[in-house]
């Protein structure tokens, strides 16, 4: 499907547009992410540019939405579980004339197979963008085409600034502002779509100056605060001299198991942190070699020890631990249920549970098992759509037991949604796993 050129040189106005997911943790699905005021910081855009419209929240339906606000561009970003909704959004912008972009993470890992089998995106960006994004969509005259911004840091020291405009504010109501620290990442993890989509090696992290006037910023509007730094603890000197407890009733963060110890937890517990996350994903030796982390005694040592700190400072602790991976076989996952039985909402831990999910674009992502359901709207972490070879096929409903006797005994059904696998592979979106 083609949309008019004339169209686009008539209105420059845009919309970003969030698809809504079918994520099953409710209270999860939407939060305000960096995605759209970190692309208005970009290419300099003035709050009369654009409008926001987040599906699902927003009070109207997409076309008379874009039709009233006379949208021009349709920016729509998206993640792997999103992806078929954004396809729905996307011809919805098409029938009303807008110039539909498409950008994101799953755009930049998976650019081709996306301009050639769906061609109601227009343009696809990957990277990230830059302040000659629109003068260079403008330019366009075919479509359907891909512009490669490249993954060069953005600088966003305005970003508290756009997010407490109203636009924003309105659009999120009663959600958590997301907020960057350190952009960046030291760690190779081999299932990281992060690191693989944006190739970010090199750390880039705010002044101290920089974070206290952002978070006051934020502080007068959200009460819920989300950082997204891939690890809070990479850099911990930025941290000393920062206490954010009286703004925000709640400060989420996430770093990993081997960065926990008696002084960081400290600093954290000063900063106001309410929430840590960390991946636990295994104990299996195995698994741990793969994907570049620790030997599974001492990983699992520290796990333990991670958890026992987070208790000893009153911080909620919230480890994600991987069900179905390499290495994790039926005798694997029975032993689980004995080593993380103490890991119960009584003792202040959210166990979060995750299935290995092989995202497209990502490298061997359907090595060493077998693709179970290819419907990508599942692919969230928390349905079962890959089985890994150590476990037979047969084995499924053995596997719903043991996640359900899992759920049960961590007494997390509010993180953890009821279980149902489903074997199908839709040819639709068989171009995202072609060898």
């Amino acid at each position: 499907m083609k949309a008019s050129i004339k169209n686009s040189k008539t209105s420059k106005k845009i919309c970003f547009i969030q698809p809504n997911t079918n994520y099953g943790v409710i209270e999860n699905r939407f939060a305000i992410a960096l995605t759209f005021p970190t692309i208005a910081s970009a290419m300099k855009l003035q709050t009369h540019e654009y409008e926001i419209f987040v599906d699902g929240i927003t009070d109207s339906d997409l076309s008379s939405f874009l039709i009233t606000n006379e949208i021009g561009f349709a920016f729509i970003t998206s993640i792997t579980c999103n992806f078929p909704r954004a396809v729905e959004l996307a011809n919805i912008c098409n029938d009303v004339g807008c110039i539909t972009v498409l950008g994101g993470i799953f755009a930049t890992m998976n650019f081709r197979a996306i301009n050639i089998n769906f061609t109601q995106f227009n343009v696809i960006v990957t990277g990230n963008p830059t302040n000659s994004l629109m003068s260079n969509l403008i330019k366009i005259d075919s479509f359907p085409t891909v512009i490669h911004c490249g993954n060069g840091h953005i600088k966003t020291d305005n970003i508290a600034e756009i997010l407490v405009n109203s636009k924003f504010v309105k659009s999120y109501p009663n959600c958590k502002v997301c907020y960057e620290i350190i952009s960046g990442c030291d760690y190779n993890c081999t299932f990281c779509t992060l690191k693989h989509a944006w190739k970010k090696s090199a750390l880039v992290t705010k002044s101290q100056s920089q974070i206290k006037h952002d978070l006051f910023s934020l502080s007068s509007i959200w009460k819920k605060l989300k950082i997204i730094d891939e690890d809070i603890l990479q850099k911990p000197q930025i941290l000393y001299g920062c206490s954010f407890a009286e703004m925000f009733d709640e400060i989420i963060v996430e770093t990993r198991i081997d960065r926990i110890n008696e002084t960081t937890i400290s600093l954290l517990k000063t900063f106001g942190v309410t929430h840590l996350v960390f991946g636990v994903e295994t104990f299996s030796e195995k698994f741990l070699n793969y994907t570049q982390k620790s030997s599974s005694k001492s990983w699992e040592s520290m796990a333990h020890n991670a958890i026992a700190l987070c208790a000893k400072y009153s911080i909620i602790a919230r480890p994600i631990v991987m069900l179905t991976a390499l290495g994790h076989s039926l005798d694997y996952l029975y032993k689980l249920i004995t080593k993380i039985s103490s890991w119960n909402k009584r003792n202040g831990v959210d166990v979060l549970f995750a299935f290995y999910t092989p995202h497209p674009g990502l490298k061997d992502n359907l090595a060493n098992g077998i693709l179970l359901n290819n419907d990508l709207s599942l692919f969230d972490h928390i349905n079962l759509v890959f089985l890994p070879d150590d476990i037979p096929i047969g084995s499924i409903s053995e596997i719903v037991d043991i996640y359900n006797t899992l759920v049960m005994i961590t007494d997390s059904e509010k993180f953890n949604p009821p279980l149902s696998i489903t074997c199908n592979i839709d040819s639709k979106y068989s171009c995202f796993f072609a060898s």
